[in-house]
């Protein structure tokens, strides 16, 4: 189970929008090559290039200010962390 917040959400959103998809990583912000997404079986070839668009047009650092956590979404994701580290998931 992973938490997913900030640019990372924001792109995970707009690749499940056109296509059908698990989760997605950044591995480096500053290099896409280690960018991607874990496809669901029925995700087809055009789907899977719909989001390869998407990856290769994100603009991370395009986040806005207004799209930043509060202090109250802070303390749930802090919350969530404790959670996870004290069930081991």
């Amino acid at each position: 189970m992973s938490i997913v917040f900030g640019p990372t959400l924001q792109l995970h959103d707009q690749i499940a929008a056109v296509a059908p998809i698990d989760g997605c990583w950044v591995g480096n912000w500053d290099d896409k090559a280690t960018w991607g997404c874990h496809f669901q079986d029925d995700a087809t070839d055009e789907q899977k290039q719909a989001a390869a668009d998407v990856i290769a047009a994100f603009d991370p650092y395009a986040y806005s200010a207004s799209q930043q956590l509060s202090d109250d979404d802070r303390a749930i994701l802090r919350a969530a962390e404790i959670v996870r580290a004290r069930h081991g998931l």
